[in-house]
C-alpha cells in the first residue's frame, strides 16, 4: 500500500511540475490518449470478468485475481485521467489569466491613448479658439482700416474737386 501511495505521491507532484510547461493541446491530448488506455482496460476486466475457470463453471481463485488486478489498474488510471484534468484545468485557468491580463494591459494602453488623444484635441480646439479670435479682431481691424480708406478717399477727391473749382 505505501508503494503506491509512494508512486502516486511521486506521479502527481511530477506532473504538478510540468504543468506551466504545457500546452492546452497537449493536456487534451494526455487525457484522451488515458481515456483511451482506460477503456482497454475496462474491456480487459469484462473479459476477466465473464472467465469462469473453475471445476464447476464458477470463477476460479486466479480468475478472480486477474478480476482484482484489472481493477486496481482500473483505479490507477482514474487517478491518472484525474490528475490530467487537474492539469488541464491549471493549463486552461492560466490560459484564461493570460488573456485576461493581457486584455487588461490592452484596455489600459487604449485608455491612456485615449486620454492622450482628449488632451491633444482640446488643445487643438484651444488654438482654434485662439485663432478664430484673432481672425475677429483682424476682420475687424481691416473694415475699420477699409472705411478710413474709403472716408480719405473721398476727402481727397472731395478736395481735389474743390481746388479744381476755385481755378
Amino acid at each position: 500500500m505505501s508503494k503506491y501511495l509512494f508512486l502516486g505521491l511521486f506521479f502527481i507532484s511530477s506532473t504538478i511540475l510540468q504543468c506551466p510547461a504545457q500546452t492546452l493541446e497537449d493536456a487534451r491530448k494526455d487525457l484522451n490518449k488515458l481515456l483511451e488506455q482506460r477503456s482497454s482496460l475496462f474491456q480487459e476486466w469484462k473479459r476477466n470478468n465473464e472467465e469462469r475457470n473453475a471445476f464447476f463453471g464458477g470463477q476460479s481463485k486466479n480468475d478472480l485475481k486477474q478480476v482484482i488486478a484489472t481493477q486496481q489498474r482500473i483505479i490507477e488510471m482514474d487517478n491518472r485521467i484525474m490528475d490530467a484534468i487537474d492539469r488541464l484545468n491549471i493549463v486552461k485557468n492560466s490560459s484564461v489569466i493570460e488573456k485576461k491580463d493581457s486584455l487588461s494591459n490592452q484596455t489600459f494602453r487604449f485608455n491612456s491613448e485615449q486620454m492622450r488623444l482628449q488632451n491633444i484635441i482640446k488643445q487643438r480646439e484651444s488654438r482654434i479658439a485662439v485663432l478664430k479670435e484673432d481672425i475677429r479682431y483682424h476682420e475687424k481691424t481691416e473694415n475699420t482700416l477699409k472705411g478710413a480708406f474709403v472716408i480719405s478717399l473721398a476727402a481727397l477727391i472731395g478736395l481735389g474737386l474743390w481746388i479744381w473749382s476755385k481755378r
